[in-house]
């Protein structure tokens, strides 16, 4: 084998004429590589290798920038704490790279700079390139990196404020806005949000703008059920690479009210010489700053939402028979349109009459035979309530209650077709001075405009006009409102025994249970005498005779097992038995109705199943 002279003798015979100052560091590669090999060869010993730290270099430089970046190092140094000669040079050449150490012996550190102001934006990179003749691993290379940046960009929005003007009563909705998002230089990309203001909404939340090329974000307000005054909110544009960071945008929605609408008003009249009254007013556009007008007189009010409100009409008003002109104004929109309270003669007066198991309101109520309902209205009885006595067997309910010299008496005409009319009194459950309980005589004839009057006093009401109906079910509720838990029985078939359904009581899917209403109209037979009790069994039980009556669970619906009268209970008291429908989800509050023929029960009833 040749040893390292020889090696050196060859390559100069090799290398013809003068090598120059890269071709020299050329040669010491080469050279350091014939050796490296030559002493594996002969067997020697490995030879020291030599190390840079760290493995590369990255410096970055802004173009606005009037300073070179900070100079950075290399630590080199032989392996055992060897001595080793090294040189640097630099591959690709880099002009802006300058090595402040081409050479020398390790341990060294060797400082690296960079000057980057003739260079154009982006990623300039090379390699410092380390040689020794003396280490067995060389040359070695530590990449370096120099970015040339621009400045981040400055984000930009315009308009700089938004605000929306909305009237209550103005038609459609608010047109949106929209925000223009701009950079000064990069691209910029950006998110945008508005926050937790629920009436503003944006869309896109996010977008890309390029230098001279803004992209829009549209706002939106919604000011549907915001009551009128001034409203702050604001959206917020971030962007990471951003100077700014973030830009905020506010926002202003200005409501302004409508003009009010007056619809209803409860109770519709009082009577000469009544106290002062709280009276119900029905609507649209009615706001906490509404003022009331009773004819010219500005009277106390209390906010209940935009579509009701209570006015406290003074007692000096009801001094006479006669109408009232109530309205409503929302400054600076001119005054509502008028409805009219009436002030009627002395006595009893009706205001309306319901379902005495849902409540249900109607314009001009229902009735139907047999029809358990509630009168309401002033001086029908005593301030104080009586409860007529639950007959005893073979008995019926009173059709006068109260002090015989003066008792509550309720008439309907039960046929407006003859003449003249037939009226019949209706058996009474319980009078009070706003309110009577009653049952609608079972052998009604059902048309509409039928009339209705209390005596009191032994003075007679005005009649009241309703609408006859061979059914007007309603089911009985556990909180007598007409909405939420049902009266409803669950029936066990095992122990063959009731309990009430409840949300810690619900009924089993596939049971029984027991529905208790009423205005499902005449029974089959019909009651001996109205207001009766119906008899215990064995005597045959009345069913209804309007048929078929289905229950609805849910979205499933149901035959009824039996629908008709309750043995020991006041005739008008409908029972409806039914099976709960074995697909019915559990819940605590599932919807139910019940139907006969076309008429169903109002909504807001549930049941508790599982």
């Amino acid at each position: 084998m040749q040893g390292r002279a020889e090696y050196s003798k060859a390559f100069r015979a090799a290398t013809p004429g003068a090598v120059g100052k890269n071709g020299l560091r050329l040669l010491a590669v080469l050279i350091a590589i014939l050796l490296a090999a030559a002493g594996a060869a002969q067997g020697q010993a490995a030879l020291p290798s030599l190390s840079a730290a760290p493995a590369s270099l990255t410096f970055s430089q802004l173009t606005t920038a009037t300073q070179v970046p900070p100079a950075q190092s290399i630590k080199l140094k032989g392996s055992g704490n060897a001595q080793l000669d090294f040189s640097i040079s630099v591959l690709p050449p880099a002009p802006w790279l300058i090595v402040a150490l081409p050479s020398g012996t390790t341990p060294a550190t060797v400082n690296i700079e960079v000057n980057p102001f003739t260079l154009g934006v982006g990623e300039h990179s090379t390699n410092l390139v380390i040689s020794s003749l003396t280490a067995g691993n060389t040359p070695i290379s530590v990449p370096v990196t120099l970015w040339v940046n621009n400045p981040p960009p400055t984000m930009s929005t315009a308009p700089a404020t938004l605000t929306f003007n909305y009237q209550t009563d103005q038609a459609g909705p608010l047109l949106p806005l929209s925000v223009s998002v701009d950079t000064d230089g990069e691209p910029l990309s950006f998110t945008a949000s508005a926050g937790s203001t629920a009436w503003l909404s944006i869309a896109p939340a996010s977008g890309v703008s390029l230098l001279g090329s803004p992209t829009s974000v549209v706002v939106t307000a919604n000011p549907a059920g915001v009551l009128p005054g001034a409203y702050s909110g604001k959206v917020t544009f971030s962007s990471t690479t951003a100077a700014d960071k973030t830009v905020v945008v506010p926002v202003s929605l200005v409501v302004a009210p409508g003009t009010a609408i007056l619809n209803t008003v409860f109770p519709p009249a009082v009577g000469v010489g009544s106290p002062d009254i709280w009276v119900t007013l029905t609507g649209s556009y009615l706001y906490p700053a509404t003022v009331v007008h009773v004819g010219a007189t500005v009277v106390t009010s209390k906010w209940i939402s935009t579509g009701a409100l209570l006015a406290d009409v003074p007692s000096t008003m009801f001094n006479a028979q006669g109408t009232l002109a109530i309205t409503a104004t929302n400054a600076p929109q001119p005054a509502s349109n008028a409805v009219t309270l009436t002030i009627a003669k002395p006595g009893p007066l009706i205001w309306t009459l319901t379902n005495g198991a849902s409540f249900a309101s109607l314009a001009t109520p229902l009735i139907s035979p047999g029809e358990i309902v509630s009168i309401f209205g002033s001086g029908l009885g005593p301030s104080q309530g009586i409860v007529a006595p639950t007959p005893g067997p073979g008995d019926s309910y009173p059709t006068s209650l109260g002090d015989p010299s003066g008792p509550t008496i309720v008439l309907f005409e039960t046929d407006p077709t003859t003449d003249p009319a037939t009226w019949q009194a209706a058996p009474i459950l319980y009078a009070q001075n706003g309110q009577i309980n009653c049952v609608v005589p079972f052998n009604m004839n059902p048309v509409p405009n039928m009339a209705v009057t209390v005596s009191y006093n032994n003075v007679t009401s005005d009649p009241f006009i309703v609408n006859g109906a061979a059914t007007d079910i309603g089911i009985f509720t556990v909180n007598t409102s007409g909405q939420g838990q049902a009266a409803v029985l669950n029936y066990d078939a095992t122990s063959q025994t009731y309990s009430l359904n409840s949300a810690t009581n619900p009924a089993l899917a596939g049971s029984t249970i027991a529905i208790y209403a009423t205005g499902g109209g005449q029974t089959t037979p019909l009651p001996a005498t109205d207001g009766a009790i119906v008899a215990l069994p064995p005597t045959t039980t009345p069913v209804l005779a309007a048929t078929p009556t289905t229950v609805t669970i849910g979205t499933d619906t149901v035959n009824a097992q039996f629908a008709g009268a309750v043995p020991g209970s006041i005739a008008g008291l409908v029972q409806i038995n039914a099976t709960v429908p074995p697909t019915v989800k559990s819940n605590k509050a599932v919807p139910i109705w019940v139907t006969i023929v076309n008429d169903t029960s109002p909504a807001g009833v549930t049941i508790a199943v599982k």
